[in-house]
């Protein structure tokens, strides 16, 4: 069975028949069911009333014989053939009348010899039924068909002998005549029958191709449609069956593409800000340090210039200690400066210390700045150094969150824990200010952007970010991370721009 299913035979045939509609399918289908049912039924009642009619005849030939033997009986042993002849007349034509449904060609007596007594015919015998009559006579009963024309004669021979013990037999030939027209007769009956039922099939078929072919036509169609990106396409389920599941499946699926066509669509447009946001502030920082390298480090070189002209024109030693201690502590301000400028950067300890170590500085620097109780927790970092990248982004998610809080949450305390175990990095961040509802839209821009930065930094490693907050409540962000760093899948798929811009935010 494989092998022909993979003959190139069958492949040819059902590339042409794999092409046709289900409805064609169906319709074939049953039109050829129907129609092999009806010729299966016409052969099989035509051989069976055919069987039965040629048993009926027969009986019907047997029983004509045995009554034209016993009438003749007296009338063969006397040799009065000339009432014979009427006898045998009178017999063909009472049982071929219409209440016996039967045709009786002839009768004939003949004798032991072979040679005709009597028959029914007015005048001399057929050829043709000469031939008959030649048959030999065996004792007994005996039937037999032999073709005459365009039908067929039933044959029955039946010996007697007579009381002064002459041999004699009746021969009877029926014709088969009514049986034909009777098989004929059901036979156009079954076939106007058979084309009823193909014609009550077949617009059944219709119907039911129609309800069945319909709903898969608009899944088509809508399938179609959402191909070439229409994803409002909605298909009505019929019925409960297959095809209505399949179209409900069709339903949320389209749904599922529509959503998340608008989260993609949504995420663009906050990319396309965050990458604007992000370009905004890194010329805002940088016109912010060249104000400071002109208005505070620019002045204090100034002032440390005019001190050294000044130290040259000292005339006395206390005076050149006095104008040394002066420009060692514009160089300590400017040292300082610079030394802000730096850490704002990037701060050093970092790099130094680790992600510990900085995060308690920045930490610390938090709470004495906006008066905001802060405090930080870890666990599994003792001692032990992160990657780089994970170290930055954890950091920077942090920073983010506590901007988010003074800027947003109203809140009075704030606990960052950060746990490492299992190669995962967790990283908690928990407040209890005024809350938000991640669902609304309504979130500040500013707010959105700091949380799609902080979403997009953690999806740069393969990490996941989950915000959970309700209003008044507080709001909670979880963060986990690979603790080996971004994976290789994740940086083959991370264009190396978007790299460069998260980490120098």
């Amino acid at each position: 069975m494989k092998r022909f299913l993979h003959s190139q035979l069958f492949q040819r045939f059902w590339a042409v028949a794999g092409a046709v509609s289900v409805r064609t399918k169906v319709l074939g289908i049953v039109l050829g069911t129907v129609i092999l049912l009806g010729l299966f039924a016409i052969i099989q009642v035509r051989r069976s009333m055919s069987a039965m009619l040629d048993e009926q005849i027969e009986r019907q030939g047997l029983a004509i014989s045995s009554y034209v033997a016993q009438a003749a009986d007296s009338l063969v042993d006397l040799g009065d053939v000339q009432r014979l002849y009427p006898l045998l007349r009178e017999t063909q034509m009472h049982y071929s009348d219409e209440r016996h449904n039967t045709e009786v060609s002839f009768l004939a007596i003949q004798d032991e010899t072979g040679a005709v007594i009597a028959h029914s015919y007015d005048g001399a015998i057929p050829p043709e039924v000469e031939k008959l009559l030649a048959e030999p006579i065996e004792e007994g009963h005996t039937v037999g068909w032999h073709p005459a024309g365009d039908g067929r004669t039933l044959l029955v021979t039946e010996t007697f002998t007579t009381d002064s013990g002459v041999h004699a037999a009746v021969r009877a030939g029926l014709a088969d005549r009514a049986l034909r027209e009777a098989v004929n007769r059901m036979t156009r009956q079954l076939v106007y029958t058979i084309a009823i039922m193909s014609a009550v099939g077949i617009g059944a078929a219709v119907f039911l191709t129609w309800i069945i072919t319909r709903p898969i036509r608009n899944l088509v169609d809508a399938t179609q449609a959402v191909a070439q990106g229409d994803l409002s396409q909605r298909v009505t389920p019929w019925a409960n069956d297959e095809v209505g599941r399949l179209a409900e499946s069709f339903n949320q699926m389209t749904e599922a593409l529509a959503q998340a066509a608008a989260e993609q669509a949504e995420r663009a447009k906050l990319r396309a800000e965050f990458v604007n946001q992000v370009i905004a502030a890194q010329e805002e920082e940088r016109k912010r340090i060249a104000r400071e390298l002109h208005d505070s480090t620019s002045q204090s070189l100034t002032s440390l210039l005019l001190g050294l002209r000044r130290l040259e024109e000292a005339r006395d030693l206390d005076t050149l200690h006095q104008r040394v201690e002066d420009m060692r502590g514009i160089v300590s301000a400017v040292l300082e400066e610079v030394h802000g400028l730096a850490w704002e950067l990037r701060p050093s300890v970092l790099d130094d210390h680790g992600l510990v170590a900085a995060l308690e500085r920045y930490i610390a620097d938090y709470r004495q700045r906006h008066q905001i109780a802060a405090d930080l927790i870890t666990h599994g970092l003792d001692n032990r150094r992160l990657p780089p990248e994970v170290e930055t982004t954890v950091y920077r998610i942090v920073q983010e969150a506590l901007t988010n809080v003074v800027r947003h949450a109203q809140a009075e305390n704030v606990s960052v824990m950060i746990d490492r175990r299992e190669g995962k990095v967790l990283v908690v961040v928990e407040d209890d200010g005024v809350g938000f509802d991640p669902a609304q839209p309504t979130v500040g821009r500013r707010q959105r952007l700091g949380l799609y930065g902080m979403r997009e930094r953690a999806e740069l490693l393969g990490g996941k970010f989950t915000i959970e907050s309700k209003i008044g409540q507080g709001t909670t962000l979880f963060v986990e991370l690979p603790a080996d760093g971004v994976s290789h899948e994740t940086q083959e798929a991370t264009p190396a721009s978007t790299q460069t811009q998260a980490e120098g935010e």
